[in-house]
């Protein structure tokens, strides 16, 4: 699940209210996408500095706003279905979207964020009444 939008953390980090922008911008166009992909972002606005994208990301971490968790990229060019807590915890075969297993260790690893379990929760059981 994904933030409703990054204002909070666009006046907490005013130093990437432009790329926290770019993210709702982002968000908008992808709402039912389950995470955010930096290199999908960076394809959508190529204008966008990778530096700064990573830097918003980190900083949207650290002040528990998302979280980061890995995927891989399956044979076929799609990212798996599945997220691991860290690239050590992704298995060494997993299923494809069809059910077929894999070899996991000499696809790319790639970071996806997402809401944190406690934000998420709260989105989902409607409850909440502001951003996180």
């Amino acid at each position: 699940m994904l933030p409703r939008s990054f204002a909070p953390l666009a006046s907490a980090e005013p130093q990437f209210h432009g790329v926290f922008e770019v993210l709702d911008m982002w968000l908008k166009r992808h709402k039912d996408w389950k995470w955010l992909v930096p290199g999908i972002v960076a394809q959508d606005f190529p204008a966008l500095d990778a530096f700064d994208l990573a830097a918003a990301l980190n900083s949207a971490v650290i002040h528990g706003f998302l979280r980061v968790e890995y995927t891989v990229l399956t044979p076929s060019g799609v990212l798996a279905d599945q997220s691991f807590v860290s690239p050590r915890a992704i298995p060494r075969q997993i299923p494809d979207r069809q059910e077929h297993f894999f070899e996991t260790d000499s696809l790319p690893i790639v970071p996806v964020y997402m809401l944190p379990e406690s934000a998420a929760q709260l989105w989902s059981s409607g409850s909440a009444d502001r951003e996180p």
